[in-house]
């Protein structure tokens, strides 16, 4: 539920930048807020990829940091390098499946 209401909160800003690595522009052309509230704006395309992408994602990251952690503790590696290894490799994975899905819903 957090990460649901999180991701809608979150969803302008995930717009905006989606429209802008596209080479797209919005047509607000100055100040952060404008640029802000015009991506709130319809068409809300792409919310439910952001929504189901943010969700699964933290689900991966908590579950997976957790494990993997403790997989890698019971393979004898350090406590700081079980701590810090599985979350950076699994937020680069669920980022690198997400963007595109992400980027492609919003901007076509």
């Amino acid at each position: 539920m957090a990460s649901g209401i999180a991701a809608v909160i979150n969803f302008p800003l995930w717009k905006a930048s989606a429209i802008a690595q596209s080479g797209f522009q919005t047509e607000a052309k100055a100040g952060f807020m404008a640029k802000y509230l015009e991506t709130m704006l319809p068409p809300y395309k792409g919310v439910l990829a952001v929504i189901g992408g943010m969700a699964w994602a933290r689900g991966a990251i908590f579950y997976g940091s957790d494990s993997g952690k403790q997989l890698l503790l019971d393979r004898g590696v350090g406590v700081a390098a079980a701590t810090v290894l599985p979350p950076l490799v699994i937020s680069s994975l669920v980022q690198v499946v997400n963007q595109p899905l992400v980027r492609a819903t919003i901007t076509v």
